[in-house]
This record gives structure tokens, C-alpha cells and sequence, in this order.
């Protein structure tokens, strides 16, 4: 009977605990909305109206306006009771900001965190579905999840998937090539330092893993496997092992990005072309190195900046 009391206990003690910490820390991130307001970043807004249901405790405001000219329709920020270390932010209607507007069907964006004093970050996840950009940039998201997960800190684990993404016409040129149908990305990023929800300051990549990243682009149909090392200027240092069918869109799409120079397409694709193998794949090596990149024996020109 005692072992049965201490274990009902022990229960009660953990609930109580973890409950408490959700309304805590749902009542510190909806006092960040008024912080916001103290100090003028946030211009107006109308809440915080409190609310609760048997998973989850938070607020919502609406019309929110930025100081910098930036507004957000509607958002709710809550915790689930069960996990109170998580802070989940759900966005309905338009979301606004410098000169660009986004509207989406779901939207959301969870981080979670450990109990320490930095309150180090221990994951962040999201989704957006069937999303429209208009404004600055025009472009669409059919779907896009985002998952990272601590690992050996500061690595993290990264997912992201994405389909019917639509890139505006600032980053491609050609329509027919700003329709990405697939993307999925797996591997691991390294910051700096750990990311924690004080920490305000910069944080660089240190360095990412692709394990692997697809693609499917209109032709093009990509898989990416590798590793880049990014020094403090920003420049990166690796390999990356390219497999791609229809090739000859990413020489497109390399001239189109500036990469290389649109006189020397022709020459670039009779030169990959004869590289293929009999079902008209490419494998070919993405070299980064000394600021320059090249694609197997093939100089592309200098690497970006990666910070």
C-alpha cells in the first residue's frame, strides 16, 4: 500500500509540476507580446484573450503592427500541458513584412527547449500549407515541414520537405524553372555555439551535411550527398557527389543563377553530356575549394558566402 501511495504520488507530483510549467511558460511568452509593445516594437494589437483546451494552454492577439511596418492577422502561442518546455506559434491570416505578404492555410512554428539558465534550444519544427507570396516576392508553398532536432550540441539533426514550391522571378528568371516539385533534405547543421532562446548575437553555420538532398526540378531529377566546412569569412570547403537526370536543365539553371555565363551553356552541356552513363545520368563531384567551386573537372567559378 505504501509503494502504491508513493508511485499515485509521484504521479500527482509530476503532473502538478509539468502543469504548472505550462501556464508559466505560456503566460512568459505572451508577456513578450507585451514587452513588445512597452518598448515600441509592436504598435497595436488586440489581446491577449486567454485560452485552453485538455492538450494545450496559451493566448491570442490579433491585428498585430510592427514599428518597422510589419503586421501579423492573427497568432496563438500556448504550450501542451504535457510538455511545457515547448512554445508553439500558429499563424492565421496574413502575415506581412518588408514589402512582402504571405497568406496560408496552416502555419506554425514549434520550438522546444531545455531547462537550463540559457534555455538552450533543443528543437525547432514547422509546417506551411498551401501558402501564397505576393508583394516584393511572388511565389507559392504547397507544403514545406522543417524538423531539427539537438544532436551532439551545437549539431543538429535537420529534416525538410517540401512540394510545389513556386521560386519568385528575383531568384529565376525563366518561369518554367522556378517550379520546384520535390524537395527533401536530410543531414546535420553546426552552429558556432548552441542556439538558446537569450542568445540574440549572430549565430554562422559551422559547417552542413547533405545525407542526401532530392530534388525533382521539371526535368531535373537530383540527389546530393557531401559535407561543406564554412570558415568564419563564410567560404566553403568540401565535396558534395552530384547524381542528376536531366542535366542540362542545371546547366539552365546555373547560367539563369549567375553561375556561369549564359555564351558558355552550349559548351558546358555537350561537355556533361559526355559524361553520361547509358540511361543519360550524371555523376559528378561538386568541388568547393580555395573559394572557387567546380563540378568535376569543370571550374564554375568563385563560391558563395555561405555567413
Amino acid at each position: 500500500m505504501g509503494a502504491r501511495r508513493w508511485v499515485v504520488g509521484l504521479g500527482i507530483a509530476y503532473a502538478t509540476v509539468w502543469g504548472l510549467g505550462s501556464f508559466g511558460y505560456s503566460k512568459l511568452a505572451t508577456s513578450v507580446l507585451i514587452d513588445l509593445t512597452a518598448n515600441g516594437q509592436v504598435t497595436n494589437y488586440d489581446g491577449p484573450h486567454w485560452m485552453m483546451n485538455p492538450l494545450r494552454v496559451g493566448s491570442d492577439a490579433a491585428d498585430l503592427a510592427f514599428r518597422q511596418g510589419g503586421s501579423i492577422e492573427n497568432i496563438q502561442i500556448s504550450t501542451p500541458l504535457l510538455a511545457p518546455n515547448h512554445v508553439r506559434a500558429k499563424i492565421d491570416g496574413a502575415v506581412s513584412f518588408g514589402g512582402i505578404t504571405q497568406i496560408a492555410d496552416e502555419l506554425w512554428i514549434d520550438v522546444g527547449f531545455r531547462y537550463n539558465p540559457n534555455a538552450e534550444i533543443a528543437s525547432v519544427s514547422g509546417v506551411i500549407e498551401n501558402a501564397v507570396v505576393s508583394g516584393t516576392f511572388e511565389g507559392a508553398i504547397g507544403s514545406l515541414t522543417v524538423d531539427m532536432q539537438a544532436a551532439d550540441l551545437p549539431t543538429y539533426t535537420l529534416s525538410v520537405s517540401g512540394t510545389k514550391i513556386q521560386l519568385p522571378a528575383q531568384m529565376i528568371n525563366d518561369p518554367i524553372l522556378r517550379n520546384v516539385d520535390l524537395i527533401d533534405f536530410d543531414g546535420q547543421v553546426t552552429f558556432d555555439r548552441v542556439m538558446s532562446v537569450t542568445d540574440q548575437a549572430p549565430n554562422p553555420l559551422q559547417s552542413i551535411e547533405f545525407a542526401p538532398l532530392q530534388m525533382n526540378w521539371g526535368e531535373l531529377d537530383v540527389t546530393v550527398n557531401g559535407d561543406l566546412a564554412i570558415d568564419a569569412f563564410g567560404i566553403p570547403t568540401g565535396r558534395l557527389d552530384l547524381s542528376a537526370s536531366g542535366w542540362q536543365m542545371l546547366v539552365q539553371l546555373m547560367a539563369d543563377a549567375g553561375v556561369i555565363d549564359r555564351g558558355t551553356v552550349f559548351g558546358y552541356s555537350a561537355m556533361i553530356g559526355g559524361l553520361a552513363d547509358e540511361n543519360g545520368r550524371v555523376n559528378l563531384p561538386l568541388i568547393f575549394a580555395d573559394g572557387q567551386i567546380k563540378l568535376g573537372p569543370f571550374p564554375l567559378g568563385p563560391a558563395p558566402r555561405l555567413r
